[in-house]
């Protein structure tokens, strides 16, 4: 089992807007990096088996580029949206009782703490995934960097040195880190595919370790 389970999209995306409204307020291209889309070779449909012709191959599922905004990273604005409507709720819950414990009235401390909830949970959102974009940037520096010129091709992040693409580049400035953040979007897949690939090599090699130990233990029954 995967280590995430993905959705496949389809229709309207609001997690595509908000890239494009990222990528245009970074300077970047609205088209982001759908341009890669059409560099991919079509794949090859299934051959029909002519022996068995009543049993074809099932097709394979249609390509969808890591890289373009059409992507599907709609759990992450659910994301965003869950973590404030949570914290709008509870912090406004919690001022509205303490208010109608001591006041005798709270509808107005319910609006203001809502408010500050919603806020206060979407601050926390944008530093832990600031958190985790600079981490995947320290790990996989070459694929960020490869998304940060996909998604903002006139700054020509290709140019950048293999040093160049440190952390430190990105905390001194909010708009940098809001790139790096927009990066991190298209680029998540990817990484999902990484970690699932390195989860299928450490299972394979816990098998081959439990299989080495019974026929261990097979021989050693044997020779008793």
């Amino acid at each position: 089992m995967s280590l995430r389970s993905r959705q496949e999209s389809s229709g309207f995306s609001v997690m595509g807007v908000g890239q494009d409204l990222l990528r245009i307020g970074g300077g970047g291209s609205p088209l982001g990096s759908s341009y890669f889309v059409s560099l991919h070779p079509a794949q090859k449909q299934p051959q029909i088996s002519k022996t068995h012709p009543q049993h074809p191959l099932p097709p394979h599922p249609p390509y969808q580029d890591p890289l373009s905004p059409q992507a599907d990273n709609t759990p992450k604005m659910v994301r965003v949206l869950v973590s404030g409507t949570l914290s709008s709720a509870c912090l406004g819950l919690a001022g509205a009782s303490i208010s109608a414990s001591l006041l005798g009235t709270g509808a107005l401390p319910f609006l203001i703490c809502s408010c500050a909830g919603f806020i206060f949970g979407a601050i926390g959102f944008y530093r832990s995934t600031m958190a985790h974009s600079l981490a995947m940037l320290e790990r996989y520096p070459r694929l960020i960097q490869l998304h940060l010129d996909a998604n903002f091709p006139s700054r020509g992040f290709m140019r950048w040195r293999r040093e160049d693409l440190r952390p430190e580049m990105f905390r001194g400035s909010w708009r940098m880190q809001s790139l790096l953040m927009t990066a991190l979007l298209t680029a998540q897949p990817a990484i999902d595919r990484i970690y699932d690939e390195r989860e299928s090599v450490l299972v394979e090699e816990a098998r081959a370790e439990l299989a080495a130990a019974a026929a261990s233990e097979d021989r050693l029954i044997a020779d008793g």
